[in-house]
C-alpha cells in the first residue's frame, strides 16, 4: 500500500468517526436533549476519535423511540457513508477514463522530447502488465526489470486513448526525470 493510499484511508476513517458522532449530536438536538460536551481528536494521524456527551438523565426520561433514534443515529450514518463509498467505487468502475486517471503515475516532464511515446500529462498505468499504483510501484517494477525492455501501458487523459509502448529501461529512466504519483 502506498503512503498516499494509507493517508486517504486514515482521513476517511477520521471523517467517518466525526460524522458518526455528529449524527448522535444532531438527533439529540432535534429532540431537545441537551449535549453536555463534544469533541474530536487526532493523534499523529494514527488514532482518531470523537465523542458527544449527551445528558443521560434527559435521555432516560424520553420515550423508547427517541432513545432508539439517538442511539442508532451513528450506525445509520455509517450505513449512509458505506452506500456513498460503494456508489463512488461503482462510478469509478463504470468510467474507464476516471479509473485510469486515479491509478498510475503521471508523467510531468520528459527530458528526451524525441521519444514519441512519452508526453507530459500521460499516465503510466502498467509496466509489463503489472499495474502501477504509485511512483513507488513504478520504481520497483523498473528495478526488477533490470536492463531488459519493458512494455508500458500508457493512458492519454486528453483523448482517452490507451496504448502500449516498448522501451528499454535505460532510455526510460533517462526520459522520466519528473513524475507525480496520482495515488
Amino acid at each position: 500500500m502506498s503512503l498516499y493510499t494509507f493517508i486517504y484511508i486514515i482521513v476517511a476513517i477520521g471523517i467517518g468517526i466525526l460524522l458518526h458522532e455528529l449524527a448522535h449530536g444532531a438527533v439529540s438536538s432535534r429532540y431537545g436533549i441537551r449535549i453536555k460536551s463534544g469533541g474530536a481528536f487526532a493523534l499523529l494521524f494514527l488514532a482518531f476519535g470523537g465523542f458527544v456527551e449527551i445528558d443521560e438523565e434527559e435521555l432516560r426520561n424520553r420515550s423508547i423511540l427517541v432513545r432508539l433514534a439517538v442511539y442508532s443515529s451513528g450506525v445509520f450514518m455509517n450505513i449512509v457513508l458505506a452506500y456513498i463509498a460503494v456508489a463512488l467505487v461503482e462510478l469509478a468502475l463504470l468510467s474507464p477514463s476516471l479509473t485510469r486517471s486515479l491509478l498510475g503515475t503521471t508523467i510531468v516532464y520528459v527530458a528526451n522530447s524525441t521519444d514519441i511515446a512519452l508526453r507530459n500529462g500521460y499516465i503510466i498505468t502498467a509496466v509489463n502488465n503489472q499495474p502501477v499504483a504509485s511512483i513507488y510501484s513504478l520504481i520497483s517494477i523498473l528495478n526488477s526489470a533490470g536492463s531488459s525492455n519493458v512494455t508500458l501501458t500508457i493512458f492519454n487523459p486528453a483523448n482517452g486513448a490507451v496504448f502500449n509502448e516498448v522501451l528499454s529501461t535505460g532510455n526510460l529512466s533517462m526520459a522520466l526525470l519528473g513524475y507525480s504519483a496520482c495515488t
